[in-house]
């Protein structure tokens, strides 16, 4: 009965221990060159190793319609992921929603106003 505890404590404390390692994204920044119709992505995310904890996804919304989905296998390096995405017909006072999910746990949504 003792042995049967302790073996489940310690599954407990791994699941618990793997979830503590996950977390979202950090902050995000983003440009958008309206000249290279390019939109130029950072997201924080510190990991340990680029391909087993990652930004995995990120979504585009221009004026809330889905525009741009990519995903992603590894993360640019272990503080963060960077990207430029090609992004035509963004208009002065159009919406721009940035949507990126970690691989492990959370997500995080950035939103800029074309000025």
């Amino acid at each position: 009965m003792r042995f049967k505890h302790i073996l489940i404590l310690t599954v407990v404390a791994c699941l618990l221990a793997s979830v503590a390692m996950a977390h979202p994204p950090g902050k995000m920044f983003a440009f958008y060159s309206a000249g290279e119709e390019v939109l130029k992505i950072k997201i924080d995310h510190g990991v340990g190793n680029v391909e087993s904890h990652y930004i995995d996804k990120i979504k585009i919304y221009v004026n809330d319609k889905l525009v741009k989905e990519k995903t992603y296998d590894k993360q640019t390096d272990t503080a963060r992921l960077t990207d430029d995405i090609p992004l035509k017909g963004v208009n002065k006072g159009d919406t721009i929603k940035i949507y990126a999910s970690c691989n492990k746990f959370g997500s995080k949504t950035l939103e800029i106003v074309m000025k």
